[in-house]
């Protein structure tokens, strides 16, 4: 059992609520809850949440924080506030609340809720806490959302169990002090490079929920930033980790690799299986990921599916056939799309149309930021797609 302080409570409330109105709303605008709020009623907080949204917020909470077990999701709805809900989880919590769930966006897109004991969630933490305490870690900044796994095990369980003070920050390299632990994400760090901003010297940066190009990691060391890269995802929390650009990823000591030629390659934790997330190179007791095994793409820390784009454009009148693959921009990695149209169609129209169903249906880094139109496909002599 472990007991978490009402402020770090009060933050993964916000973080929570913020993430799923966002995604309910396909909502682009940046929407920040703050902690004077805490005791409004969330219809009257900048959020405005309606009485719909509310029974839909509550249930995905509920759900995720196991308050169905102790009885108390109905109270969510006669508590309607940040502080009111966090005096229901922690009430939870006094009771020995066992798990706790995150929400992975699954392959359609859907929110998918995945438990994890905390027992287990624990234990990662404290492992990597025996490295981080040898660097002298005196305070945790995370620029990453509380909500999520990644977040939650780094600037909610580790500054709890720990004793260490945590700034929950937008992006400002101005708070950045000695001996902080930095969570942050490949995106920033990318943000970071092309700005040529750089953490102070005796600060350690935390980085996962996406693949940590070797160029960034390669530019860490150069200006000798100390660095540690965690692998995961949502259904298996921490995986392995590394410090620098040419390792693989150690694995934590409570996993263990079954690599058979009939079964595939597969994760086990307490005698129970795990999938991974990627297709892997296994050498004794460290991983090399080698691509996703479900199509996602990482993009601003969010997972995107372009399969899942491209049927949507395809369902749309006046569209044949739809092709999307990545594309690289100075803000990173994005969407773009090729659209084969269906005959005599105005070509402007179209793609105005097209930008604006997207804008309706798909959160902002799902949205192709270029759209080129062709009357073929852009296949090669050998009928297989290429560039474009």
């Amino acid at each position: 059992m472990i007991q978490l302080s009402n402020q770090l409570i009060r933050r993964y409330v916000r973080d929570f609520l913020t993430h799923h109105l966002v995604r309910l709303r396909k909502s682009k605008e940046l929407i920040i809850l703050a902690e004077e709020g805490d005791s409004l009623r969330l219809s009257q907080s900048s959020l405005s949440i309606d009485s719909v949204e509310l029974v839909y917020l509550s249930g995905l909470f509920a759900d995720a924080v196991g308050l169905r077990h102790y009885q108390l999701e109905d109270l969510l709805l006669a508590s309607p506030s940040v502080e009111g809900w966090a005096e229901l989880l922690e009430r939870a919590l006094h009771s020995g609340l066992p798990q706790w769930g995150f929400y992975t966006s699954g392959t359609e897109g859907k929110p998918k809720l995945i438990m994890h004991p905390l027992a287990h969630l624990i234990e990662e933490v404290s492992f990597l806490a025996e490295h981080f305490l040898t660097f002298g870690i005196e305070r945790v900044v995370s620029l990453v959302p509380s909500h999520h796994i990644y977040g939650f095990l780094w600037s909610i369980l580790f500054p709890q169990l720990f004793q260490k003070d945590v700034v929950h920050s937008r992006p400002n390299f101005s708070q950045f002090q000695n001996k902080d632990l930095i969570l942050t994400t490949p995106f920033l760090i990318k943000l970071w490079k092309d700005r040529e901003l750089l953490p102070p010297e005796n600060s350690l940066i935390l980085v996962s929920t996406a693949p940590f190009e070797p160029e960034l990691a390669e530019w860490l060391d150069l200006n000798e930033r100390r660095w540690l890269e965690i692998y995961g995802s949502t259904e298996t929390a921490g995986i392995g980790f590394r410090q620098r650009a040419s390792d693989g990823f150690e694995l934590f000591p409570y996993w263990k690799v079954n690599d058979s030629p009939n079964d595939g390659t597969f994760l086990i934790r307490n005698g129970t299986s795990h999938p991974l997330p990627d297709q892997v190179d296994v050498k004794g007791n460290t991983i090399r990921p080698l691509g996703r095994r479900d199509g996602a793409l990482a993009i601003g820390g969010v997972n995107v599916y372009p399969q899942r784009v491209q049927r949507l454009l395809e369902s749309f009148p006046g569209v044949a056939q739809a092709f999307v693959r990545t594309c690289e921009r100075d803000d990173g990695l994005r969407l773009k799309a090729w659209i084969v149209p269906e005959p005599n169609q105005d070509m402007n129209y179209l793609e105005k149309t097209l930008r604006d169903y997207c804008s309706k249906n798909l959160l902002s880094v799902e949205q192709p930021v270029r759209f080129t139109f062709g009357d073929q496909p852009p296949f090669n002599a050998y009928g297989k797609l290429q560039d474009w």
